[in-house]
């Protein structure tokens, strides 16, 4: 890691926004620990629980403020031109974050390695999508759209990675999916199960009840049985070691 007064501004501002990125993450699952908290109500057991984890959420964004505090003097010290851009299709570049043509909900983007750089070095670099308002000496229309200019390169290239991700995440939403054998959805008595991980649950849970309640089984509950082992078998998941577990596991409860 850099050191501060050493570091040029992008280098301290690179820093700086992977800190924040990540102590906003922390901010958000530290209030989403207090909403649990408030919602655990008279369970004891699970109210300890989620104090346990928030008190280590708050230790790791308090030890992240820490981290980012030598470089945010270093900051004050000889401040610098920062440079947003907000995250649309043709977003512009602004000074700050708080530019009177944004609102509240906008997204932004932190540029770091323009940290430092003039008013006219950005310009010639983002063009037309620099914010005029921010920036007076930006052009209004010239090149844009016509994919020639930095800001263009810099989107498309965005862009691509961010095919590629959301590819990805598709691919591996798919490989946690399951169907039934004919390709239309899995359904029980208990509705529609979408992943191979509920499907393998259910199953466990069918054959638990064979243990409990031997004397209750119904058509319906052999029916689901029948269907969850063959659309898991299809998904390439055995079940015999499912059905092994979960028989063995109930057995051994009913023997205590």
């Amino acid at each position: 890691m850099p050191t501060t007064t050493a570091s040029s501004p992008s280098e301290i501002d690179v820093v700086l926004a992977d800190l924040w990125t990540r102590t906003s993450k922390l901010a958000r699952q530290i209030s989403q620990m207090h909403e649990s908290i408030a919602r655990s109500g008279r369970l004891p057991y699970r109210v300890e629980q989620d104090r346990e984890i928030l008190a280590r959420y708050e230790a790791e964004r308090d030890a992240l403020r820490a981290e980012a505090r030598p470089f945010e003097v270093e900051y004050s010290r000889r401040p610098w031109a920062r440079y947003f851009l907000v995250r649309n299709v043709g977003g512009h570049v602004h000074s700050s974050m708080e530019c009177s043509t944004c609102y509240a909900s906008t997204e932004f983007a932190w540029l770091p390695s323009l940290s430092a750089a003039t008013e006219a070095e950005m310009v010639a670099e983002f063009g037309e999508l620099a914010c005029t308002v921010c920036f007076p000496s930006a052009p209004t229309h010239r090149g844009f759209g016509d994919g020639t200019s930095a800001i263009a390169r810099y989107s498309a290239a965005e862009q691509a990675v961010r095919a590629c991700e959301r590819g990805a995440k598709r691919a591996a939403k798919a490989a946690k999916a399951i169907t039934d054998v004919d390709g239309s959805p899995l359904r029980t008595q208990w509705g529609v199960l979408r992943t191979k991980v509920a499907a393998r649950n259910e199953l466990s849970n069918l054959a638990q009840n064979r243990v409990y309640y031997p004397n209750s089984r119904t058509a319906r509950e052999d029916a689901d049985f029948d269907r969850l082992v063959a659309a898991l078998e299809a998904a390439g998941i055995e079940t015999a070691p499912v059905i092994a577990r979960a028989t063995a596991k109930a057995t051994k409860e009913m023997a205590r």
